[in-house]
């Protein structure tokens, strides 16, 4: 640690040799095919929620 006045700071040198673990190409496919899976859900639901106000008004309108 390195600095002045009570500041610690970490010498760059740690991060210049800091090692950042990365999946490989099979498993980032796997995770993209999993994001991909989420995103449709979500866009359904948006889907859903869109069209709320006008289902809504649709059942009122039948039942009362």
């Amino acid at each position: 640690m390195t600095g002045s006045s009570g500041h610690r700071r970490v010498p760059s040198s740690f991060y210049e040799s800091y090692k950042i673990p990365v999946p490989t190409i099979k498993e980032q496919k796997e995770i993209i095919k999993k994001i991909k899976s989420q995103e449709k859900i979500i866009e359904k639901a948006n889907e859903v929620i869109e069209t709320i106000a006008e289902r809504k008004q649709a059942v009122l309108k039948k039942h009362l």
